[in-house]
């Protein structure tokens, strides 16, 4: 006859390994170590869901990869102090986060300032105002897909980086408008307030109201506008773009 205690010895040593491992499989999660975490399905938040960084997934570490495994983070519409769908939080670095979708976050992936060295890469995601929101330096976005589902706002915003210079590229993504804005409407990409190079190539715009707003650092290169009321305004034009 196996003793209770031994058992519930066995059962606390396999809980461990398990969230050693990295298995996420239900949200609001807070990350504080390094190390590989991935979703096991798709997740969404309680309705009464109050994370102390209004975050589904708050990532406080350095060194940490969050591969969604195919599977989608999505809003939950009743859970309404949960903002972002994945924060990363102040002065992380080297994060990155692929493989899957984020829908429906007012912010689905947003940086905070000092984070570093962010590589997005193979994600969906959609947002009634921004799809991703960057405040850190040295970000680099490829392969993912914006889709904007509100009337104002946009699909990725790069803000004031706190004076850092290193450069954040975006390159073979998709940005789309679902529904029609009005005024400025939805932004492809926006990075007229940052203060450090963005590189934005080989991307294509549908439907948006202005496709790119840079500044003088932002380079533009072989990238596709279709059906944008406004193609760029503000940006270093760099190779091919029609």
């Amino acid at each position: 006859m196996k003793s209770p205690v031994l058992s519930a010895f066995v059962l606390l040593l396999l809980t461990g390994i398990a969230a050693n491992a990295g298995l996420i499989s239900k949200v609001p999660v807070v990350i504080t170590k390094p190390g590989k975490y991935t979703l096991m399905k798709n997740l969404s938040t309680s309705a009464n869901a109050n994370p102390e960084s209004n975050a589904a997934i708050s990532i406080r570490a350095s060194n940490v990869q969050l591969d969604l495994g195919g599977h989608s983070l999505i809003a939950n519409p009743a859970a309404t102090m949960v903002e972002f769908g994945i924060l990363v939080g102040p002065g992380v670095k080297q994060v990155k986060i692929h493989n899957g979708r984020v829908t429906g976050f007012g912010l689905g992936v947003a940086s905070s300032i000092d984070s570093e060295d962010l590589l997005l890469d193979g994600l969906e995601l959609s947002s009634p105002i921004y799809c991703v929101n960057l405040y850190g330096s040295s970000a680099h976005i490829q392969n993912c897909g914006f889709s904007h589902t509100g009337i104002t706002g946009g699909c990725l915003l790069v803000f004031n980086a706190a004076g850092k210079r290193q450069a954040t590229t975006v390159d073979r993504c998709r940005f789309v408008a679902l529904v029609t804005g009005t005024g400025d409407g939805q932004v492809g990409v926006s990075s007229s307030d940052a203060n450090l190079p963005t590189i934005i190539r080989n991307c294509t715009f549908i439907g948006l109201s202005k496709g790119i707003i840079g500044n003088n650092e932002t380079r533009i290169a072989d990238n596709l506008f279709q059906a944008c009321t406004t193609v760029q305004s503000g940006c270093t034009l760099v190779g091919y773009n029609q």
